[in-house]
């Protein structure tokens, strides 16, 4: 409620991608959708590299309309002339991998999710530490899971995903500590793509109907 009212009271990107992290992991579809459209618009004409990859992240977040999508995508291409820094190497190469799945360019989400992974374990890089290299690393695995299995490529899809999942199982501080890191957000994302994941490439077979 205070990050909302946050929001209400001054509107930045910041504000929109947590809100919308929040309201995916909490399953309101609805307000999520909502905050998407509100960012694609209030932030369509912005410059400001901060602000256009935390609405392109928000909004590639979860399957969209055709018409967010290509909102989305095109604040992605946008992004390569506004920005060049290494600190947001990473994430402008998984928004190009989000931004390919959600397009159903699955040969390119996977090779940019294979560019992200590496550019992840990079400690060479300004920013890097083992905090984001472990968000960041799940998270790319999991969007190249998803592209694998697109590709046919099942047994490769369910085990890139089993090394994702297991990423998060032993490296990940659990929900109960009341601590999951200054990037909580990203810890929300890996859970919120390995769901979608574990959906697409592991269904839970239908209950039979009762007689």
């Amino acid at each position: 409620k205070d990050l909302a009212k946050a929001n209400e009271l001054k509107p930045a990107a910041a504000f929109y991608f947590q809100l919308a992290v929040l309201s995916l992991e909490t399953g309101d579809m609805a307000r999520y959708r909502r905050l998407r459209g509100e960012a694609l618009s209030h932030f369509a004409g912005t410059s400001d590299p901060d602000a256009v990859e935390a609405v392109c992240k928000l909004a590639l977040l979860a399957t969209a309309e055709a018409t967010d999508v290509e909102a989305a995508v095109k604040l992605v291409t946008q992004i390569e002339a506004i920005d060049n820094r290494e600190v947001t190497l990473w994430l402008r190469q998984q928004l190009h991998a989000l931004a390919a799945v959600r397009q159903n360019h699955f040969d390119q989400a996977a090779e940019w999710a294979e560019k992200g992974l590496a550019t992840a374990a990079r400690q060479d890089l300004a920013g890097w530490n083992h905090e984001r290299e472990r968000n960041r690393s799940s998270t790319a695995l999991l969007t190249k899971s998803m592209a694998l299995y697109q590709l046919n490529r099942a047994e490769a899809a369910k085990s890139v995903l089993s090394e994702g999942s297991r990423l998060m199982q032993t490296e990940f501080p659990d929900i109960r500590s009341g601590d999951l890191g200054r990037e909580w957000h990203d810890w929300l994302i890996a859970h919120i793509l390995l769901r979608e994941a574990r959906a697409l490439i592991e269904p839970q077979p239908a209950k039979a109907s009762a007689r």
